[in-house]
């Protein structure tokens, strides 16, 4: 259906431009009555109509969103949607012994096996999932729970399409954690990034002081591909989201499958086990449910004292981690109990959840009164990397130093090599 519709709605427009051009050209060589002249300006109509059709076509396929709507560039679109095609093909593959594949068999036995052990659930005990979000507390009340089993109107829906910008996907209404401050009203994005310059400073300039702190960048791996739903299904549960309401956002998540295309070959299928879509735009929200059993676990652990954030300044609140979709950073006391307890939550969290920190892509840094040999214990007891200073958080740089030019060469670097296409 989607293969005639295509070729009936888009595959004309060379030829149809042409006549149409053609056609103008003839019209405006001679003498204009008032019917050519009606005519010529269908014509441009329509060309228009044409044009703006081939704008919005190869901006979907460049998958570059970030200009602004209406600016019109078709040249740089296509330029952009090419280098993605020649970036994408995969002519060899790696498998896992390290032995490269090329043959088309040899690379859909490497896919298939390596997707098959993604999205593969690792059947939470239910023990795990009981205790991993056994501090969550309801945050949907009653007439928020009824409103969500209201039955669906075509208006209702008409609207909210409506309502959408232009080759974007809507954003829902409705409650969020806390602790992922970008999606609370009234909060931005830019409260997490001012929030880790105030503590990394902090971390930089620290010298009188006996107690040391550390901050953790942590790196998860596959964040979406390892959502368990049976403990996202307990997570909405423990939110306090109507039973009708979980079963249809569970139905939404796990009726998925995958199919596999190289070079137009279809090279088989998957059905998934866990994962949230990437693309979704009921994932992002999701996720940030899923990780609120997270960041109560942390909470509960920094309540019962074993785990003890960083005040920047006297009578200041202390901060133990600031969350960001799958951007974690986690702020505490530089000891071995607190590395204990860090890792005790974090094992527990990635057996309930399937969230597996990726040691080797995260990274700690000190503040500046912990000598060597005590930053080298903790970097050892965490087999991470340690890092002087936290270089960018979000995209932003979170210390700055004297150069400005200098510090924030990669934010233009990155806009100028977006723009050249």
């Amino acid at each position: 259906m989607l293969t005639s519709w295509s070729k009936r709605m888009g595959r004309g427009d060379k030829k149809r431009t042409d006549k149409l051009e053609k056609r103008l050209a003839f019209i405006l060589s001679g003498t204009l009555t008032r019917e050519l002249q009606e005519e010529a300006s269908a014509i441009r109509k329509e060309l228009e109509a044409i044009a703006a059709h081939e704008e919005t076509k190869w901006r979907q396929r460049s998958k570059d969103l970030w200009l602004k709507e209406g600016d019109r560039n078709t040249s740089f679109f296509h330029r952009r949607a090419s280098k993605r095609f020649q970036h994408n093909i995969i002519r060899r593959i790696k498998n896992s012994n390290g032995v490269w594949v090329a043959d088309d068999e040899g690379i859909q036995g490497c896919i298939q096996t390596y997707f098959r052990g993604v999205f593969a659930s690792g059947r939470p005990r239910t023990e795990d999932i009981e205790r991993g979000t056994a501090q969550l507390r309801r945050v949907v009340d009653p007439s928020m729970a009824d409103e969500l089993t209201l039955p669906y109107s075509e208006a209702e829906v008409t609207k909210a399409l409506f309502q959408m910008a232009s080759l974007k996907s809507p954003g829902p209404d409705g409650s969020f954690p806390q602790l992922n401050l970008p999606f609370v009203p009234g909060r931005l994005i830019s409260d997490n990034i001012l929030l880790a310059f105030e503590i990394n400073h902090f971390l930089n300039t620290k010298a009188n002081s006996r107690q040391g702190y550390m901050e953790l960048k942590l790196d998860v791996s596959k964040a979406y591909d390892k959502v368990e739903w049976a403990f996202l299904e307990q997570v909405l549960f423990k939110l306090g989201f109507p039973l009708p309401f979980i079963r249809l956002v569970m139905l939404c998540v796990s009726s998925v499958s995958y199919s596999f295309l190289l070079g137009g070959k279809h090279f088989g299928s998957l059905t998934l086990e866990r994962g949230l879509r990437q693309g979704d735009p009921l994932s992002p929200y999701l996720f940030l449910l899923f990780t609120e059993a997270f960041s109560s676990l942390l909470q509960k652990a920094e309540t019962e004292g074993r785990l003890c954030g960083i005040p920047v300044c006297r009578g200041a609140p202390s901060i133990s981690h600031l969350l960001f979709a799958d951007d974690t950073l986690i702020f505490s006391e530089a000891s071995g109990e607190s590395v204990h307890t860090i890792l005790e939550v974090l094992e527990l969290y990635r057996r309930a959840s399937g969230q597996e920190i990726n040691f080797s892509k995260s990274s700690v840094a000190f503040s500046k009164n912990m000598s060597e040999t005590e930053c080298q214990a903790i970097t050892n007891d965490l087999h991470i990397r340690r890092e002087n200073k936290m270089a960018l958080y979000l995209g932003l740089p979170s210390v700055v130093a004297r150069s400005k030019r200098e510090l924030f060469a990669v934010i233009r670097d990155k806009i100028w090599s977006r723009i050249n296409g």
